[in-house]
């Protein structure tokens, strides 16, 4: 972590924090979803990812946007890369949305 953030956090912040996002996690897949959605784009993406006690292994992200019958688009949240462009066009079609920076 020290290398990616030029920071040093102790196992009890890493794992209070760890805590945190499952939360969030599991409160977000409990959630309520509409129950028409007009149009729902779907795609994966293939990771290579450490596992524990498995070592490197392929995991697929499934990605999905749904888009109720009324066409708007509630986009909050976005998760990205350092894209060059990608906040300005982000900014451009979603102007409430916000995101994090991926690190790595």
């Amino acid at each position: 972590m020290r290398l990616l953030l030029g920071h040093r956090y102790s196992h009890e912040t890493l794992s209070a924090l760890t805590d945190e996002v499952l939360g969030a996690v599991e409160a977000f897949r409990r959630r309520l979803l509409p129950e028409e959605m007009a149009f729902v784009y779907l795609d994966g993406l293939s990771l290579k990812v450490l596992r524990d006690g498995e070592g490197i292994v392929r995991e697929t992200v499934y990605v999905a946007l749904g888009i109720p019958p009324g066409g708007e688009r509630r986009v909050l949240l976005f998760v990205t890369d350092g894209l060059p462009g990608l906040p300005e066009a982000i900014r451009r079609v979603y102007p409430q949305a916000e995101w994090p920076r991926c690190v790595g």
